[in-house]
């Protein structure tokens, strides 16, 4: 792959443009929008680009770039992932995944993809990139150890929780950070942020006095405050902390947001526009802020604007489902005075529509949906909303059954399993269903913001046996790629061992749950599969039947 310290062309004079343009002058286009910092011309040129030649690299690391450039740094990484995902050996990748992390202040991320970028071969620039990404993370030395850095792990974890909506696991990661850590104040205002997530807004508000004994001016705490008096509909106290938050000074540009949204739930929508362009000022591609700029101007009767905001926000991101209603929704009711709600999802009806669509094809026949996919060009944009959205696992599970056995589906599962924003469970729901239609594949998986490459290789004597058989190993190896590394050679032979044993026993086992657990219980890593009781658990196997088919092998200690 060609770096983009390379891309610097010369200005062709009296260049003639042709009627129909191919992928290479709209990727030339991109480059010069992109010298010249215009990032969304830049970004409509490099997709246009993508669609005449999907299989060429060179535009997707590209697209990449453009988004770190305009500090959209997590998306810049879903698009080096899902490079990886295509070819585990693209060395800069790695290198641009790492400096992305230390732009997102992960420093252990950084250290750990810049390591794995020095086991590849770069030109003199690539080098330059490197040394100069070594000095910035602590002066050349990986210094992974700090006196606070069991904490900072820590808070990193439950942020990710956080992200994910694991509002209640990350409650309790958060109550193991003492009093006496320096980040204290950090977990005391994650943890009321949390406790309106869930609902339980007087702890919220017990959580942030408790910060604001310490520190009475903490912004983070007066908008946690005043969030959860506005809940508990004491809205005269509400307005008055935040109008506490008029008089302090701001040095973290991320609270212009936090405080605007106080501001709307007071219904100082001016005040609320002002700081929402104000952060909209270091961060002028948040879709956050977009979003939330776009329908308070809805609201406010500037339909023009709220137009012009959300359609930025689809430029930005074509895929976004969410942006894409409500641009139509504005075209269509431009006229009408309906408030909208400042939700992250869309509106309760719409959400039902999109259930609805997706029960409905829940029963299409595979002609049905292969006509489908090809006739909506967003339907997988559709299809990520149901995998986002996160309350329908059931329907979720069908839907990737139903496409786990069209072609037009890989690239999009492919892409999915390194999505940091997917949930685990989706993951391995998706997993199964590829390494069960192409187990000798090399897979790509992300988890944790850890990638991997998975390598199936499956031993061949199991397709002798029931379909069963193949199913337990499925299960197996999914729910090992989630937790262990390097497992795939010892499950491999532990397989190979049982099949042996059961082919001399002339056994006969037909229950794909206790066959699970008889690998992994067998297999003994990592240490949750020692436990008898455990392996029962997770698989759901019968502890009697388990315990028969140990015996009948002779596998007991």
């Amino acid at each position: 792959m060609k770096s983009l310290n390379k891309y610097k062309l010369p200005k062709e004079k009296g260049k003639v443009l042709k009627f129909l343009q191919d992928a290479d002058y709209y990727f030339d286009q991109s480059i010069e929008y992109l010298d010249l910092e215009e990032f969304l011309p830049a970004l409509d040129y490099i997709r246009r680009a993508i669609k005449l030649d999907p299989n060429e690299l060179d535009f997707k690391f590209l697209l990449a770039q453009i988004y770190s450039d305009m500090g959209l740094y997590q998306k810049s990484n879903f698009e080096y992932f899902k490079l990886l995902s295509i070819d585990e050996d693209l060395g800069e990748c790695y290198l641009r995944i790492s400096q992305n992390y230390l732009m997102l202040k992960e420093e252990a991320l950084a250290i750990n993809y810049l390591k794995k970028s020095i086991e590849f071969d770069f030109d003199e620039d690539e080098i330059l990139d490197v040394d100069e990404l070594m000095r910035e993370l602590n002066g050349g030395e990986f210094k992974l150890i700090s006196k606070d850095s069991e904490n900072e792990m820590l808070l990193s974890y439950i942020n990710k929780l956080i992200v994910l909506e694991e509002f209640e696991g990350a409650l309790q990661l958060l109550k193991y950070i003492k009093p006496d850590s320096k980040y204290y104040i950090s977990a005391l205002n994650n943890a009321a942020f949390c406790s309106s997530c869930i609902n339980d807004y007087e702890q919220e508000i017990a959580l942030a006095q408790k910060v604001l004994k310490i520190e009475p001016d903490n912004i983070n705490a007066l908008c946690n405050l005043s969030d959860g008096y506005f809940n508990i509909s004491d809205i005269t106290t509400a307005q008055e902390t935040a109008q506490k938050l008029l008089n302090l000074n701001i040095s973290d540009y991320n609270d212009y947001f936090k405080i605007a949204v106080v501001f709307l739930q007071c219904e100082y929508n001016e005040l609320a526009i002002k700081f929402l362009n104000n952060y909209l000022s270091y961060y002028p591609y948040n879709d956050s802020a977009l979003m939330l700029l776009s329908l308070v101007l809805y609201n406010q009767g500037d339909i023009e604007s709220a137009k012009e905001y959300i359609y930025k926000l689809i430029r930005i991101d074509n895929s976004n489902t969410i942006a894409k209603y409500y641009h139509q929704y504005f075209i269509d009711n431009k006229d009408k005075k309906q408030k909208l709600q400042y939700i992250r999802q869309v509106p309760e009806t719409e959400v039902k529509r999109r259930i609805q669509m997706f029960e409905d094809i829940s029963g299409y026949t595979a002609l049905e949906l292969t006509k489908l996919i090809k006739a909506d060009p967003d339907f997988f944009d559709y299809t990520k909303w149901l995998f986002d959205f996160g309350k329908k696992p059931e329907l979720c599970e069908t839907i990737i059954s139903k496409l786990a056995s069209n072609p037009d589906s890989k690239r999009f599962f492919r892409d999915c399993l390194v999505d940091a924003t997917l949930p685990y469970q989706i993951k391995q729901m998706i997993l199964k269903k590829v390494v069960y239609t192409l187990p000798s594949h090399k897979i790509a998986l992300l988890h944790e913001e850890q990638i991997k490459f998975l390598s199936p290789k499956v031993n061949k004597k199991i397709f002798e046996f029931p379909k069963v058989y193949f199913e337990a190993f499925v299960d197996v190896y999914c729910s090992l790629a989630f937790i262990d590394t390097d497992f795939e050679t010892a499950l491999n032979r532990t397989v190979k061992k049982i099949l042996n044993l059961i082919t001399q026993s002339k056994a006969q086992f037909r229950s794909k749950r206790n066959i699970s657990a008889l690998f992994a219980y067998t297999l003994k890593r990592p240490e949750i599969f020692e436990d008898f009781k455990t392996v029962i658990q997770i698989f759901g196997a019968d502890a009697a039947t388990l315990k028969k088919y140990i015996k009948t092998l002779g596998l007991e200690r």
